[in-house]
């Protein structure tokens, strides 16, 4: 369904083959967009997850979930570490970037364009994802209807654009 220059993407695709949300702190809800606040020193308050966390193992092959072209490929020598934003049209035709952060490695570069179900990358433990667990390792992805991650309101609930389903 799918048109070959990538301009829209009508069928969704996983990360990676059976995901599994990240479970770290024994809540799989704090590590889901906006589902049990988090609360730590930086943040005695609380705050939500931006994002959702998919279990990947260390160098996993990691796919598009839609289709789109590469906006950014890059390190942030920050928080999210190496990273991939890939900009796409949805099922109703709004724009929508999806980021997948952590990564050991991508494979594409800015202005290329990717089917859904394509590696692009792979999986890793880099940003502030360098001192957990193995057993945590994840690709950590958000959504956003302006490609602006940081500030504003316009991060949305990567899920919706998953192909696996969750329970709440």
């Amino acid at each position: 369904k799918c048109p070959e220059d990538c301009s829209q993407c009508f069928e969704y695709d996983d990360v990676i083959d059976n995901p599994k949300l990240n479970d770290q702190s024994n809540n799989v809800n704090k590590n889901r967009f906006h589902r049990t606040p988090r609360y730590n020193n930086k943040h005695p308050k609380g705050y939500y997850h931006t994002g959702t966390d998919i279990l990947a193992n260390l160098d996993k092959e990691l796919k598009s979930m839609l289709c789109g072209e590469v906006v950014e490929a890059l390190d942030t020598k920050g928080d999210l570490g190496m990273i991939v934003t890939i900009k796409s049209k949805d099922k109703n035709g709004k724009f929508i970037w999806i980021r997948y952060c952590h990564l050991n490695s991508y494979s594409v570069s800015k202005g290329q364009k990717i089917k859904h179900g394509k590696v692009f990358g792979k999986s890793g433990n880099t940003g502030n994802a360098k001192d957990i667990l193995p057993q945590y390792y994840h690709v950590h992805i958000e959504a956003s209807t302006n490609g602006v991650f940081y500030g504003g309101n316009t991060r949305v609930d990567p899920e919706q654009f998953m192909k696996t389903k969750f329970d709440e």
